[in-house]
């Protein structure tokens, strides 16, 4: 007790000062008694927005166990979520009602360690994906937006009976629906041998089945954190936890994933093992960084640096003394929130500690190394509170991030209480940033931008960043232009996992055709608050073959895409027998002739291609173009003409843009 009573006594001194000289050293001001719901032992603090009426509401997850239910003499029973609604926003600060009971059902109790929030089955509402700790099956709740409550659809996953203290989502094929992925920390939770995490794929339609995974026993594995750490826009898998080497799982991009062991550095051997590890660009070079809860001696935690935007290639360096202040109590959950609106991403710190230490702020100097984390004395309301878990979201309406806290495992003085904390810090006025984007090549082909069209992908980085979750809207955005017309267009880029956005591109024609168009390509993307802005992805050409004009009754086939070295296979379809031949010109006209046009610039004809039309009513016309790169792009113009008994037939013109080569 005498390590704790001076942190008791500092507590009351605290609670004695006036409100006004408290105020003057903090950010996040707690607003007392402000979350109704039970006394319960909570595990995270989900903001959403569950009714859709513009206010947000917290989901806590609720749990009673450490190691194994009921241990730190807790109730062993399992217990439900509770959810309180935003019921209106008085005097500069939300009011919340619990509304459990109308959208959960009674028998719905879990040990409860995280919850996901996304649209599991495509009907555009996010649903909810709990993990469930100590030998339970995971469950999935589905939105009913029409009876405004969730429905239990545990059937969409197979009997997956896990020890997990938490799921992670993405798109992790491509295909445009989120799939998860599981870490099971085993029968011990803490001890060997550990278990192993699991990958469950969606079948579009919202129902998981699981996928081969080359995963390893992990003891103590926390959190699987689905990230893009390499750089090129699939979803990779970290499993963490509280054991010393942290387990990457690099996707190819069709979910096909290779284990490594090396790339993120162990953590220090007398560590109690990383308990959360939280990752995004923390040094404004766009590659991906982390900060590790555990990682060096006792509960120092430090930071592992992404060496990619560097050297090129994938390495991390591991840095223990990232944090300059108080980085060594019983800390549990990062939220990186950039607190002072200047561009770079600050470190919120929930703390579980036996005394009056609150939550931490610390803020980011811009250049990863020692020290360049600094903490901010006092940036919370001193309170005694065992904190698992933040959520952070403008909560009020004002512009500024405010948080939300998760109490659990040691109740100290004043119980599971958990708690709300109002920004009085400079509201957020910088729109998101783009980290990566879809490389377009400088060609693409008429069938890629057609059909289901051409799959861009785009990491946006905004103001929080939190296990998983964003609040970034993404919109694509292009141009098709040819000559004098230009077609705009946009599709939806919605959020696909690890701050990823995906868009598929579907190019209308111009007046002047498809073939030979430009695209340029951009994503608008908007926070919260209403920044906005629009991020270059670039610009591309189309190329294929297409028809334009009009004939007099024979038809030329534009044949598919073809680079050099490849066939260029044209189609002409008659009368059988007749003879003609193929124009091949570097230009257009119109020219009238024989009760038709001539579609070709006749001073730019080269050798024409001459045919016989085959007594089926057609002939192949393979034409071979030379294996020289220099003709990628280049643009000609092709027409058919037959001649029978002296009367001329003519085909429409096909425009063609020769493709790269493969």
């Amino acid at each position: 007790m005498s390590a704790v009573r001076p942190r008791l006594v500092a507590a009351l001194l605290l609670f004695a000062l006036p409100i006004s000289a408290v105020r003057a050293q903090q950010q996040f001001v707690e607003q007392p008694l402000l979350i109704p719901g039970p006394i319960l032992w909570s595990e995270t603090a989900l903001p959403l927005d569950a009714n859709g009426d513009g206010l947000l509401d917290v989901l806590f997850l609720n749990a009673s166990g450490y190691q194994f239910p009921g241990d730190l003499n807790g109730d062993p029973t399992p217990k439900p979520p509770t959810l309180v609604l935003g019921t209106g926003i008085v005097e500069g600060v939300p009011t919340f009602a619990d509304a459990t009971s109308q959208y959960f059902p009674p028998s719905f109790e879990i040990h409860g360690k995280h919850v996901a929030m996304f649209d599991v089955n495509g009907d555009g509402d996010d649903d909810l994906v709990f993990a469930a700790a100590f030998g339970d099956q995971q469950r999935i709740f589905i939105k009913d937006t029409p009876n405004d409550r969730y429905v239990d659809q545990t059937f969409r996953l197979p009997v997956l009976i896990l020890n997990a203290f938490n799921v992670g989502w993405g798109d992790f094929d491509d295909d445009g629906d989120i799939d998860l992925v599981f870490p099971d920390a085993g029968p011990d939770a803490f001890n060997p041998p550990g278990g192993l995490a699991r990958l469950l794929l969606n079948d579009g339609a919202g129902v998981y089945a699981e996928a081969p995974f080359p995963a390893v026993l992990k003891v103590g594995a926390q959190n699987a954190k689905v990230v893009d750490i390499d750089g090129d826009l699939d979803l990779d898998v970290i499993i963490d936890g509280k054991s010393p080497v942290m387990q990457l799982y690099l996707n190819d991009g069709a979910a096909n994933f290779t284990l490594d062991l090396t790339t993120i550095p162990p953590t220090d051997a007398s560590s109690f093992g990383t308990y959360e590890s939280e990752w995004a660009d923390l040094d404004g070079d766009s590659d991906i960084d982390g900060l590790l809860i555990n990682s060096g001696p006792i509960f120092e935690s430090g930071g592992v640096q992404n060496l990619l935007a560097d050297t090129s290639s994938l390495s991390m360096s591991l840095d223990n003394t990232v944090f300059h202040g108080s980085n060594d109590d019983d800390e549990n959950d990062y939220v990186y929130l950039d607190s002072d609106d200047d561009g770079d991403l600050d470190v919120l710190v929930g703390t579980l500690q036996i005394g009056p230490t609150p939550e931490k702020l610390f803020v980011n100097t811009g250049t990863f190394g020692p020290g360049f984390l600094v903490q901010q004395a006092l940036a919370f309301t001193e309170s005694l509170d065992a904190t698992l878990d933040l959520g952070v979201a403008d909560f009020d309406g004002d512009g500024a991030y405010d948080v939300v806290s998760a109490q659990g495992e040691f109740p100290v003085l004043t119980g599971f209480r958990n708690r709300y904390y109002k920004n009085i810090g400079a509201p957020d006025t910088t729109a998101p940033g783009l980290l990566a984007a879809s490389m377009l090549p400088s060609l693409v082909t008429i069938d890629d931008v057609t059909g289901d069209g051409l799959v861009l992908r785009a990491g946006i980085q905004d103001s929080i960043v939190d296990d998983g979750i964003t609040y970034v809207q993404a919109t694509l955005e292009w141009d098709v232009a040819k000559g004098a017309s230009t077609v705009p267009d946009t599709a939806p880029m919605p959020h696909v996992g690890g701050n990823v956005h995906r868009g598929e591109l579907v190019a209308q024609p111009t007046a002047e055709g498809l073939v030979g168009a430009q695209i340029d390509v951009s994503a608008q993307a908007t926070d919260p608050i209403g920044n906005t802005v629009s991020l270059p992805l670039g610009s591309t050409v189309v190329c294929g073959s297409e028809s334009y004009g009009a004939g007099t009754g024979l038809v030329l086939v534009p044949p598919p895409p073809a680079g050099p070295g490849d066939l260029l296979s044209f189609i002409v379809q008659g009368p059988s027998l007749a003879p003609g031949a193929l124009l091949f010109s570097l230009g257009q006209d119109v020219i009238p002739y024989a009760g038709g046009s001539i579609l070709v610039s006749l001073p730019t004809v080269v050798e024409p291609f001459f045919f016989t039309i085959g007594g089926s009513g057609s002939v192949l016309l393979p034409l071979p173009l030379p294996a020289n790169p220099i003709f990628e792009g280049l643009t000609f113009y092709s027409q058919a003409v037959i001649s029978q008994s002296g009367a001329k037939t003519l085909s429409a013109g096909v425009e063609t843009v020769i493709c790269e080569m493969e």
